[in-house]
């Protein structure tokens, strides 16, 4: 045998060595592992061999590796990056598993979610550019639990994010229209201010111009409060083409209040998720907010 730099990696069978003296060729496969030219199962860690000296003057080098008890294969693979904000988080089961205890959450490692039997999570109401750690322990059926690798990854950094903090549209990057748009803060807003679009002219509206170079999907998230004693309509549209061509993503109407109501006749606070099919290029894109 050599001590060159060739490689060999058991996974399988046995290698079997002839030679005389015994003793001293176990001593030199020992000395090969050690300095790595003889491996067992790509390098497992876990793995175990053995050598035999047999009354026939062969030497019999053979490797074993054990079940892998552990879930494994995450995906998303560990410490991913640019992960949306919507992930199927997958899984290969380790030996044994009867079912999965599910761990997730911004620090490590992770809330207790579930125990389930699937090998998917999908978690909701990600942030961008966070990051989430998650783990799953196996569960056999005479409920002994296995403990798994914590395993982490971030999630996309939006495009752009805006609260109107600027309390300025023009600063901000928005185009106003009609008469009595403005900026506005009161508990509908608890993260910030808002844009009220109320006046006479018919048709109020705030757009922004913004680039999604890089990005082929986008996820929008707003809230949206309606509130009149009179007919009116609030109409969200996305635009890949700086305002040629509009594509609305939701339409509300309120209609005008029953006779002898103190009340507006629709008031509504909920927050949207819309996923939009984004234009990976240099070209602006926008969205508007409009009342009429």
């Amino acid at each position: 045998m050599s001590t060159g730099t060739p490689r060999l990696n058991i996974t399988a069978g046995k290698l079997i060595i002839t030679n005389t003296d015994s003793i001293g060729v176990a001593n030199e496969i020992n000395s090969f592992i050690q300095a790595g030219y003889l491996t067992f199962y790509n390098g497992d860690p876990l793995a175990e061999y053995s050598i035999i000296v047999n009354g026939s003057g062969f030497t019999e080098v053979t490797a074993s590796s054990p079940e892998n008890i552990f879930a494994f294969n995450p995906i998303p693979a560990n410490l991913s990056t640019e992960i949306g904000l919507n992930p199927n988080l997958t899984w290969s089961a380790g030996a044994g598993a009867a079912s999965h205890d599910v761990y997730f959450g911004n620090f490590n490692p992770g809330v207790f979610k579930c125990n389930q039997f699937t090998t998917n999570f999908i978690p909701i109401e990600l942030l961008p550019n966070r990051t989430y750690y998650w783990r799953i322990d196996e569960k056999s059926a005479s409920g002994t639990t296995t403990i798994g690798s914590v395993w982490q990854f971030t999630t996309i950094a939006l495009p752009w994010s805006d609260n109107f903090n600027t309390v300025n549209f023009t600063a901000g990057g928005w185009i106003t229209s009609g008469t009595g748009t403005a900026l506005s803060t009161n508990a509908g807003y608890p993260s910030g201010y808002g844009a009220r679009l109320r006046g006479s002219s018919g048709a109020n509206s705030i757009r922004k111009n913004k680039s999604t170079e890089g990005y082929n999907s986008i996820t929008l998230r707003y809230d949206r409060r309606l509130n009149s004693s009179t007919s009116v309509t609030l109409t969200v549209d996305w635009s890949a083409d700086v305002g040629s061509n509009w594509n609305v993503l939701e339409t509300i109407r309120a209609h005008p209040q029953h006779h002898g109501q103190t009340k507006p006749g629709l008031c509504l606070q909920v927050q949207i998720t819309t996923q939009i099919s984004a234009s990976d290029s240099e070209q602006p894109q926008a969205l508007r907010i409009m009342h009429t």
